[in-house]
């Protein structure tokens, strides 16, 4: 990322060296100082809970890999056509590689990131922000074959969805409704995916579009 940068001189030096001693992980990743460009004196540290040793269905709940932190193996190139369609890359790089492996954290901070209120995301509204990381959820759960990495993925985007709504009941879903559709005809447990969306919708009839409960319903019905 341009507006970030490292600054320990023997980062990369330290993470070839534990990915070369371990074959078993794939990712190495560190600690980050996180600071405002606004104002320098507030900043906080990355990841200051953050386990040693995770794997990709840790992953599956949330990104906490920094882009900048990051060296990881050469495994998963060329990449998947659909790969080019994203607008957020890290996350989806980060679950492939994960794939092969196991993800290292080592707890010392060599990179700083910025955050700068004028940046492309920094820019986009919360709404917009939570579309897109549904959008890019939709690609995941089409491509990724394992069940337990795919249930964990639809529970996110579940979790996004339930946000966006409760948010804005007009919220306009492009590509959700159609990727939705997508997945739920393309892998079974029925009675899980109709307890998800039970547990998850309920609580949202006012708010949920109609169009979009009406296919969701038919889909498990045909199902």
């Amino acid at each position: 990322e341009g507006d970030d940068y490292w600054t320990d001189p023997l980062k990369l030096q330290k993470q070839v060296d534990f990915l070369e001693k371990n074959p078993e992980f794939a990712i190495c990743h560190h600690n980050v100082k996180v600071i405002n460009q606004d104002d320098s004196s507030v900043s906080h540290l990355s990841n200051p809970n953050q386990k040693h040793e995770t794997n990709i269905i840790d992953l599956c709940y949330k990104n906490y890999i920094y882009t900048q932190s990051s060296v990881f193996r050469n495994c998963v190139f060329p990449l998947p056509k659909w790969f080019e369609k994203l607008e957020i890359g890290d996350y989806p790089l980060f679950m492939l590689i994960a794939q092969q492996g196991k993800i290292k954290f080592l707890d010392e901070v060599m990179a700083v990131y910025r955050i700068n209120t004028q940046g492309i995301w920094s820019t986009k509204q919360a709404e917009e922000k939570q579309l897109k990381w549904i959008e890019m959820l939709n690609y995941l759960i089409r491509h990724f074959e394992n069940p337990e990495i795919k249930n964990l993925l639809i529970k996110s985007q579940l979790s996004y969805v339930t946000t966006v709504l409760g948010n804005n009941p007009n919220a306009n879903f492009k590509t959700f409704p159609q990727g939705f559709i997508h997945l739920y005809n393309d892998f079974g447990n029925l009675e899980y995916k109709y307890e998800v969306l039970k547990n998850k919708y309920d609580r949202l009839n006012n708010f949920l579009p109609i169009k979009i409960l009406k296919r969701i319903k038919k889909v498990l019905k045909n199902k």
